[in-house]
């Protein structure tokens, strides 16, 4: 009972600490984009020199503002895609993060049982896929398929399927009779999520110099 309470006890934390970076790094994000929208918008505005822009209906008013400034509309516009660009590189820090924290701390006590639960139950339903010596690319779906119908926890699947994804496979024949299909593939799999490096944050702050040094352009080259 103990275990099990210390097992929720770890994944809630697990979860509420992705959660958090999340949020934190998309409204980094967000606060970064709308205030060089907002800020890249006055310039261009301030910028227009035409006298009658204010006689004109707002479609022809964005046509002679554009005419004006196109590389500053151009840039302007682009500044839009940045919410996109921190939610999907937000969301694939956060895998990286946990993956690494598991495999660093609890990778025997979580992860190694379900991986071979995972290999087993895969033996037990395919295997004529492992006497055959059947291609990669389907060995590495019907893995993915018992590791999804297998394991429930959500962030250990998405740990297995993605090492499954990442392992290599080219340099095995596993029609010999020698070969231990499990300890193979749980051999290649623990190796790949091994070599994960740890993410880095610096991509982030990229991003936001990026997008600052859009709103120097917009302000320093009139065109």
């Amino acid at each position: 009972m103990a275990q099990v309470k210390e097992h929720i006890t770890y994944f809630l934390k697990i979860s509420a600490s992705a959660a958090f970076t999340f949020v934190k790094i998309n409204l980094l994000g967000f606060v970064s984009t709308l205030a060089v929208l907002i800020i890249g918008g006055i310039l261009i505005l301030l910028s227009n020199n035409n006298a009658h822009a204010g006689h004109v209906g707002g479609e022809a008013f964005l046509i002679v503002l554009f005419v004006q400034r196109p590389l500053g509309c151009i840039l302007w516009l682009l500044l839009l895609s940045s919410p996109y660009l921190f939610f999907f590189l937000g969301n694939k820090y956060v895998v990286s993060k946990i993956i690494n924290r598991i495999i660093s701390d609890k990778a025997e006590n979580y992860l190694y049982p379900l991986l071979d639960t995972v290999l087993q139950k895969f033996k037990e339903h395919q295997p004529e896929l492992i006497k055959k010596g059947a291609d990669n690319s389907l060995m590495k779906l019907k893995l993915i398929q018992e590791a999804k119908n297998n394991v429930k926890n959500k962030w250990i699947r998405r740990i297995i399927v993605f090492g499954v994804k990442k392992m290599q496979l080219d340099d095995i024949d596993f029609t010999q009779e020698n070969v231990s299909f499990s300890d193979i593939i749980k051999t290649k799999i623990i190796n790949t999520l091994n070599n994960i490096s740890a993410p880095n944050k610096n991509i982030f702050w990229i991003i936001i110099g990026v997008q600052w040094l859009i709103l120097l352009i917009i302000w320093l080259i009139p065109y």
